[in-house]
C-alpha cells in the first residue's frame, strides 16, 4: 500500500459506523474542491464516527471534532490515534478474555450497574440481547477496566467491544432506527469480541509504516451550540469547516447507540439519556422538552413558520402524539443550527469555507422539506455571518414515502474577510 493508497483505503473508518459517519469519499472531494492542505486546521463540529478527522489525518491535516454523544468522542479518538503496537494489543486481548471468564462467575456481573439498567428498563425483555449475552459482554467490559493497560490501548479495547456488540453480538438491526431481530443472533461473545479486535489489530499492522502524518486531531465533547466551546476547541480560529449535521427527520441517535451508552456506563437512568438529548440539536419528538425555546428564533424566519404551519395542518386529528409535535421539532430543530450557524462563523477565520453536508426529505407527514435551501438562507443572514457560495449534488435516493427524489448535497458558505 503506497501513500495513494492510503488515501483510498477505508479500513480505518469499518471500526465504528453504525449511523455516526459518512461516506469519507466526500470528505475527499470536499478536500481537493477548497483546496485544503497541512498548513490549514478543519473543524468538524459534529464529528460523529470521526470520518472527517481520519481523512484530514491521513494527508497531515490538522482537525479538531466536536460532538454531543460520548460513543462518537470514544471513536473519534481511538480512529485518529495510531501509535499503537499490534503485539502489545495481542497480549491484553488474551489476557482481557481469561481474565473475562473468571469474573463471569463473580458476584460483580450480577451487581453491575449497566446489566441492571438493561434489566430494568426491558431492553433485554425487548429483545436488544439476551441476558446470557449481556452477562458475557459485562465481564469483558470488567476484564477491560481492571487490566493494567495504557490509556490508549483501553480506549482502543472499549472500542473494540461496543463495535462488537452492535455487528455482531447484539439482536439487533439499523433501518434507519433501531429493531429487534425476529430471531436471535447464533453468535459468540468472547469469538465475537476477538474477531474485532484481530480486525482492527490487522488494520494498524498493515498501515503503520505508512501512517507517519504527524497532524494532530483533538476531540471535544460537547454541544455544537455553544460559542465557548467552538472558539475553545479552535481559539485561533479554523480555516474550513467540514460536517454532516442532523436534520429533522425523527431520528434519535441517542437510541442508536443505547446499548454502547450503557456498557460505557453514560447512560444508568432516564435522565441521564434527558440530559444528553439536550446537549443536541433537536432532530426528533423524542428529543423535544418544555423548557426548550429555539423554536422562537426558528419562528422568526418565514420559510421555517410556513413548514412549522404545514405539519400543524397536517397533524389535525391524528391520534398518535409524535404527529402533533412535528411542528414544534422542526421550528426547534433550525432554531438550533441558527445558534450553531452564528457560533461557527465567530469560529471561522475570515475568509473560511464551510461545507455542510445536508439532506433534504420527505418523511415528516409526507411533506417535503428542503433543509440544505433553508440552512443556505439562515446561514447568509447577517446575524450568522456566513455567505452562500454553491449547492453541489453529491447523490439522489428514492425516500422512504412517495416517488420522489432525495438528494444529498453538500452546502458550501464562506465567511466574508
Amino acid at each position: 500500500m503506497d501513500s495513494a493508497d492510503l488515501l483510498k483505503d477505508d479500513s480505518v473508518h469499518q471500526w465504528y459506523r453504525i449511523i455516526m459517519g459518512f461516506d469519507w469519499k466526500l470528505v475527499q472531494f470536499v478536500i481537493n474542491e477548497l483546496n485544503i492542505g497541512p498548513n490549514h486546521l478543519v473543524l468538524d463540529p459534529f464529528c460523529g464516527a470521526g470520518t472527517t478527522l481520519v481523512q484530514c489525518k491521513k494527508q497531515g491535516i490538522k482537525s479538531v471534532g466536536i460532538d454531543a454523544n460520548p460513543v462518537c468522542i470514544l471513536a473519534s479518538k481511538v480512529k485518529t490515534f495510531w501509535n499503537l503496537e499490534p503485539n502489545a494489543l495481542i497480549g491484553l486481548s488474551k489476557k482481557i478474555l481469561q481474565t473475562s471468564e473468571q469474573i463471569e462467575k463473580k458476584e460483580i456481573v450480577s451487581n453491575d450497574i449497566a446489566l441492571q439498567y438493561l434489566r430494568e428498563s426491558g431492553m433485554i425483555d425487548r429483545g436488544w440481547l439476551s441476558d446470557h449475552k449481556a452477562r458475557k459482554v459485562v465481564a469483558i467490559r470488567l476484564a477491560i477496566e481492571q487490566i493494567a493497560m495504557k490509556p490508549p490501548q483501553r480506549k482502543f479495547f472499549r472500542l473494540a467491544l461496543i463495535s462488537a456488540i452492535v455487528d455482531k453480538i447484539a439482536d439487533i438491526k439499523f433501518g434507519p432506527e433501531v429493531y429487534c431481530l425476529p430471531q436471535p443472533k447464533r453468535t459468540q461473545v468472547q469469538a465475537s469480541f476477538q474477531e474485532t479486535v484481530n480486525t482492527m489489530i490487522g488494520d494498524l499492522a498493515r498501515a503503520a509504516p505508512h501512517l507517519r502524518q504527524t497532524a494532530s486531531s483533538k476531540i471535544f465533547e460537547g454541544d455544537s451550540r455553544q460559542e465557548a466551546l467552538l472558539t475553545k476547541a479552535v481559539p485561533n480560529g479554523a480555516d474550513f469547516v467540514i460536517t454532516s449535521p442532523p436534520y429533522p427527520a425523527e431520528h434519535d441517535y441517542t437510541r442508536s447507540t443505547r446499548l454502547e451508552l450503557v456498557m460505557l456506563g453514560h447512560v444508568k437512568s432516564n435522565d441521564d439519556i434527558r440530559a444528553l438529548k439536550k446537549k443536541m440539536v433537536r432532530c426528533h419528538t423524542k428529543g423535544i422538552y418544555k423548557g426548550d425555546t429555539e423554536a422562537r428564533t426558528g419562528n422568526r424566519y418565514s420559510s421555517v413558520r410556513e413548514i412549522s404551519k404545514e405539519l400543524n395542518r397536517r397533524a389535525r386529528g391524528r391520534t398518535d402524539g409524535f404527529s402533533r409535535l412535528y411542528g414544534q421539532m422542526v421550528s426547534e430543530y433550525f432554531g438550533g443550527m441558527i445558534t450553531h450557524l452564528r457560533a461557527t462563523s465567530r469560529a471561522l477565520k475570515p475568509g473560511g469555507y464551510c461545507a455542510y453536508v445536508i439532506r433534504d426529505q420527505k418523511s415528516l407527514l409526507g411533506l417535503y422539506i428542503d433543509t440544505p435551501s433553508i440552512i443556505a438562507k439562515l446561514a447568509s443572514s447577517p446575524a450568522q455571518g456566513l455567505k452562500f457560495v454553491d449547492s453541489i449534488e453529491w447523490k439522489t435516493a428514492k425516500g422512504s414515502t412517495g416517488n420522489r427524489l432525495l438528494s444529498e448535497r453538500i452546502l458550501i458558505l464562506r465567511k466574508p474577510k
